[in-house]
């Protein structure tokens, strides 16, 4: 592990909100913070977060960015997120590092960093190819929220999505300790990095935090990776739970997982549908010349081979969850349902909870 460029950062963002920076404005239209010794006309841009990826930008003018910042700053306390994201477009990365966000603002200041990380590389030149990924997760372990954001982007680029790739890839060990972390912003980074990987070991770990987990935004970061894994189960599964499951909460998470990621491909919910009609048609056919009968409780005849698959042994709940999943499909012509019954001044939550139950009436026609 680098100890030394973690002490660095640490001291860095300690005084950048009060250091004079410096924005390039490239010949690209990019704008972004970096180093005091930067001229105009280089073709090298070196910020305090490592060298630029680039691809032949050049300097095309150096501007003081502290004014730019402190007209925006009143925008911080009125909607964090849009502040967070103007800032990132304008490159005030050194603003954005000396944050200590709230749980709340936590989201909208990942997302801002993110993608400077995958343009971004701070790895010595002679790190080689293979070793690039260990390096960059051990670094995560101890990293500051701005500086872990960064990590995760330029951890999304360097990750091999080949499963032989070993050493290009995190082993399935170590993103599980990450995504049984207690802390919400490494479980994120374990999400992010699962919907790099595709591992299909990882996806009744996605599933568990993607119904459980308790910040809806780490949540659906998993649903996100496990329907980029999966898209067949999760949708499956999805509406499973929503359609079985006595736990109303549950109920509401898998409808608004299903309103963000399902909804979005109808082509896979129509197939499901389909798949759910024929194969029970197939049992019944079965079952008058067998004396087994009845439905297997699991099996993967529907949602090609997924782990997430699960049956009931009831015929008619199997069709119910088919007309539900058609119903997912045909929503993505829709309108976003008004939520409704919502008090004077409803919270986050309140409003997270009537949507979902605006997608679950759409999803479940009540």
């Amino acid at each position: 592990m680098r100890i030394l460029p973690i002490l660095l950062w640490s001291a860095f963002a300690a005084n950048a909100a009060h250091a004079q920076t410096w924005t390039a404005v490239l010949d690209n239209g990019t704008r972004l913070n970096v180093v005091a010794n930067t001229k105009v006309s280089s073709f090298l841009v070196q910020t305090e977060f490592g060298l630029l990826r680039s691809k032949g930008e050049q300097v095309s003018l150096l501007v003081n960015g502290e004014q730019e910042v402190n007209l925006m700053e009143p925008l911080r306390a009125m909607d964090y997120a849009l502040w967070a994201q103007r800032l990132s477009e304008r490159g005030h990365l050194q603003r954005l590092s000396a944050e200590n966000p709230t749980p709340l603002q936590s989201e909208s200041l990942l997302e801002a960093l993110r993608p400077w990380g995958q343009r971004l590389d701070d790895l010595p030149l002679k790190t080689k190819r293979e070793n690039r990924v260990r390096v960059l997760w051990q670094q995560l372990q101890t990293a500051s929220k701005p500086q872990l954001a960064l990590l995760v982007g330029a951890l999304e680029i360097e990750i091999s999505p080949t499963v032989g790739q070993h050493e290009r890839r995190i082993s399935l060990v170590d993103w599980r300790k990450a995504l049984d972390s207690s802390k919400p912003t490494m479980r994120w980074a374990a999400a992010r990095i699962a919907a790099v990987q595709k591992d299909a070991n990882s996806e009744l770990d996605l599933l568990a935090v993607a119904l459980d987990d308790q910040n809806f935004w780490v949540a659906n970061e998993a649903a996100r990776a496990l329907y980029l894994t999966d898209p067949d189960g999760s949708t499956y599964r999805w509406a499973y739970e929503m359609v079985m499951s006595r736990d109303r909460l549950q109920r509401h998470r898998c409808a608004m997982l299903l309103a963000e990621w399902s909804r979005r491909d109808p082509k896979i919910a129509y197939r499901i549908a389909k798949g759910i009609r024929s194969y029970s048609l197939l049992q019944q056919r079965q079952s008058c010349t067998s004396s087994a009968g009845g439905l297997p409780l699991s099996g993967s005849e529907i949602t090609q081979n997924s782990v997430l698959e699960i049956r009931s042994p009831s015929k008619l709940a199997m069709l119910n969850l088919a007309d539900t999943i058609e119903r997912v499909a045909k929503s993505a012509e829709l309108a976003v349902p008004e939520p409704q019954g919502l008090p004077e001044n409803p919270t986050r939550e309140d409003l997270q909870k009537a949507q979902a139950e605006a997608w679950r009436k759409v999803f479940m026609r009540r």
